[in-house]
């Protein structure tokens, strides 16, 4: 059974370059933050970055030393069993509730060890709700 809770996430844009996330990742180690999870991507010269970490406030403190612009937003925090049909069983309960994803990254381990994933909805707490019921 998935184990749904309401998170936050950071969220920031930067020109994009060669080892970007090496920079970033490499700030944040050094202060202590450890990354949870993230999505990262590049469009039109930019990278775009949603994290979750240890510490958001002092994540976005670094950041922001650095000339980001960082949001914060809520999301889900799903640990889900890491095997066949999670994701298939975890969005059915959503669609059946009506709810939509704004967008959805996750990471996984180990076969033996759940997989954390990291949404945003059009309607967080009932998201949470169902997916705990």
């Amino acid at each position: 059974m998935p184990n749904a809770k309401i998170g936050k996430e950071i969220s920031f844009m930067a020109p994009d370059k060669v080892g970007l996330l090496n920079e970033i990742s490499t700030d944040l180690s050094n202060a202590g933050v450890n990354i949870v999870s993230v999505c990262a991507y590049s469009m039109d010269g930019n990278a775009h970055f949603m994290m979750v970490t240890s510490d958001n406030a002092k994540s976005t403190e670094n950041l922001k030393s650095k000339g980001y612009e960082v949001k914060e937003y809520d999301v889900v925090m799903c640990d889900l069993e890491n095997k066949v049909g999670a994701i298939s069983e975890m969005t059915k309960k959503l669609t059946d509730a009506g709810v939509n994803m704004d967008y959805f990254y996750g990471t996984t381990g180990a076969s033996d060890s759940p997989a954390m994933l990291v949404f945003k909805s059009d309607n967080n707490a009932k998201a949470v709700e169902v997916l705990n019921a």
